[in-house]
């Protein structure tokens, strides 16, 4: 029987469709997942492909402008950018991957943006696409999208967490961190700083959230040894969910408060950095698109679980 589930935060409706539920041995990628420092490894056809040639061309800080709004639809002046921004993000996952100098290189980039006045929200995001023996290559650079307003999905998490905030007087995100380090239903792991949880509402199967388990709304007040811990439990939810899928594609989304934010304001109590993983298995169609609902395969309870119980080795020296 499939279970409808509001996210508690932006009151988006999942269906988790617990009678049809999959496994990760139903999503295990049987290609081989390609070094791409290994020349020899390359076809023709790779050595010519579009995105590798981006990558040449694109320096180490890009902007691209966002268009104006036309008349004659109501309009306001429109001013943001795109900034792709090339870092030294590992290029095969294993435990050899140090992920602190990415996570080092966002903070900076947003204590810089935040010197413009104009830019009032900012999303980040990477895509990481598996690299094979085919044509497809994985994305080599983070994306910083700014913007003078707040983005419809960046309003809806803000909403929500001032509406729970004046409610109960207290963070929304830090009351789910109890409750899932009570409960252990949908906990996958944690160290001193963070923990990994799988989202009551999940949207997808292994969708994945990493939060700071003291209260912080701002990614880039974080010192360097919360980052260095971070990047340690980011790379240990990789590796399971490798370890599970094979090798596999992901996109993940760091979420944090607005530029404006200012201490002691209720957003600065109310809301909560964190980085959302999302392994790339199934696909929105025409029903999430007419319905704006989403249709989860595999319970998060049944996914933490999964990665609950897998075991990395200790890296040697």
């Amino acid at each position: 029987m499939s279970e409808l589930r509001k996210d508690p935060i932006v009151g988006r409706w999942v269906i988790v469709a617990i009678e049809r539920a999959k496994r990760p041995n139903d999503f295990l990628s049987k290609k081989p997942e390609v070094n791409s420092s290994n020349k020899s490894n390359k076809s023709p056809l790779e050595k010519n492909s579009l995105s590798e040639k981006q990558s040449n061309i694109y320096p180490e800080n890009t902007e691209i402008a966002l268009d104006r709004p036309e008349e004659p639809f109501k309009a306001k002046e429109s001013f943001g950018f795109h900034r792709i921004v090339k870092d030294g993000y590992p290029l095969i996952l294993n435990q050899n991957c140090d992920f602190y100098p990415v996570f080092s290189r966002y903070k900076k980039e947003i204590l810089g943006i935040k010197k413009n006045k104009r830019i009032k929200y900012i999303t980040i995001f990477r895509n990481y696409k598996v690299k094979t023996n085919s044509a497809s290559t994985r994305h080599n650079h983070s994306n910083f999208v700014g913007l003078s307003v707040y983005s419809k999905n960046g309003k809806r998490e803000i909403n929500g967490a001032l509406d729970y905030y004046q409610d109960k007087k207290s963070c929304i995100y830090c009351d789910i961190i109890s409750q899932e380090q009570s409960l252990k239903k949908r906990f996958i792991l944690e160290n001193d700083n963070f923990i990994a949880i799988s989202p009551f509402a999940s949207r997808f199967p292994l969708e994945s959230w990493i939060l700071p388990k003291n209260h912080s709304c701002d990614y880039s007040a974080s010192s360097e040894s919360q980052l260095r811990s971070l990047s340690s439990v980011f790379k240990e939810v990789l590796l399971r969910m490798k370890k599970l899928l094979g090798a596999f594609s992901y996109t993940y989304v760091l979420h944090t408060a607005p530029l404006d934010t200012h201490q002691g304001s209720k957003l600065f109590s109310g809301y909560h950095w964190y980085i959302e993983i999302i392994p790339l298995l199934t696909r929105v169609a025409g029903f999430e698109w007419g319905t704006g609902f989403y249709i989860n395969p595999t319970p998060p309870e049944s996914a933490a679980q999964y990665l609950r119980k897998i075991k990395i080795k200790e890296k040697t020296a």
